[in-house]
């Protein structure tokens, strides 16, 4: 059973520790020696805009800082522009064989596109799209398709949400992107065995 502790970020299976997405892809993560106060305040300000915009998705948002609201508004934008049709919210998944765990987000599906594909897709406030997306999304995936098999994600997909009410849309669709993800996980848990 997969559980999670919001305290310290830590994922167990069955009571044993293991790797999340965001742990196996730190060294890819390169913010050009930003400030640690400045990277703290982003992470906060990404947390917040995603617990929103979950509420929002749940039907049970209540009041919210209005910093947060131009996030907000982006992400009603999104939805209502793409019609993007949420089948699951937060989804934390796991890889048996591998051994990782991560929250996927948003489930579901674009039904402008031709055959209405299912996607996984992160909600991002950074003020860039880092290429780090493409890997973490391919772990995702990955894992959510094991137990989805007769209705798997076929896309991957980043809604990064601006101050200023817009949103950007990208597609991830490198196919090297898990393979770079599974070299990063196995070089975190050799780190782990041998350091």
């Amino acid at each position: 059973m997969l559980e999670f502790s919001e305290a310290d970020h830590r994922y167990t299976w069955n009571g044993e520790r293991v790797v999340s997405v965001t742990q196996a892809l730190d060294p890819l993560s390169d913010y050009g020696g930003i400030p640690d106060w400045i990277m703290a305040k982003a992470a906060a300000r990404g947390t917040s805009v995603h617990l929103i915009t979950e509420y929002y998705d749940n039907g049970m948002l209540g009041d919210y800082p209005d910093e947060l609201e131009p996030y907000l508004s982006a992400w009603e934008k999104f939805l209502n522009d793409t019609e993007f049709e949420i089948e699951q919210v937060e989804n934390r998944t796991y890889h048996p064989l591998y051994q990782y765990a991560g929250c996927i987000d948003r489930v579901g599906r674009f039904p402008k596109v031709k055959k209405q594909p299912k996607a996984v897709l992160d909600i991002k406030t950074t003020a860039k799209l880092m290429p780090i997306a493409g890997p973490q999304l391919a772990a995702y995936e990955t894992a959510y398709n094991l137990t989805n098999k007769e209705d798997p994600a076929t896309q991957r997909w980043v809604c990064q949400l601006k101050d200023d009410g817009t949103y950007t849309l990208l597609q991830h669709t490198d196919k090297a992107d898990l393979s770079t993800f599974l070299s990063c996980l196995n070089i975190h848990k050799w780190k782990e065995k041998h350091l």
